[in-house]
């Protein structure tokens, strides 16, 4: 069980966690919106063949992104949560924090790329369906890879268990 200090540590590094995932997420409204205002003024610059093709492949990309994020967020959480000594908790920053930070960080910037994507192909194309596909699949990765509480306690918990041995 973790202490109430701990505990204190946990909950002040969960709101810089939120404030970076919501950050993160509001970043595809304010791409969507730039691409609304800019609609207008667009000129299509790609068509037909070479269009399906580059729209094939970054649709193949934005999978492969998008199963890169899940297997690198699986591994990296077995390998975060793991027993530390008890020298790694004399700092104002838990550990559980400063190692659970930078894999939020990095699976949700595979998450947002995928909208990315779909912004490449509506600026190149005009393509709004696109745009919209390739926006809500990355806003679902980012709330479905979302960071969790129970997960950081979890590894804290994991991190301290090696604190007793």
């Amino acid at each position: 069980m973790l202490q109430k200090e701990e505990m204190d540590q946990l909950d002040k590094g969960w709101t810089k966690i939120m404030i970076i995932w919501i950050a993160m997420l509001s970043s595809l409204v304010v791409y969507f919106v730039v691409c609304k205002m800019i609609e207008d003024q667009l000129t299509i610059i790609m068509a037909g063949s070479q269009l399906e093709v580059l729209k094939y492949a970054l649709f193949g990309i934005a999978a492969l992104t998008l199963l890169g994020a899940y297997m690198f967020r699986k591994f990296m959480m077995g390998k975060i949560a793991r027993p530390v000594n008890g020298s790694a908790f004399q700092s104002d920053i838990h550990p559980a924090i400063s190692k659970y930070i930078p894999v939020c960080v990095v699976v949700m910037a595979f998450s947002e790329s995928v909208g990315i994507y779909g912004m490449v192909l509506f600026l190149i194309s005009k393509d709004l369906v696109s745009l919209y596909q390739l926006m809500i699949l990355s806003a679902i990765a980012m709330v479905v890879f979302r960071p969790k509480k129970e997960e950081l306690i979890y590894i804290a918990e994991q991190m301290k268990s090696g604190d007793s041995a």
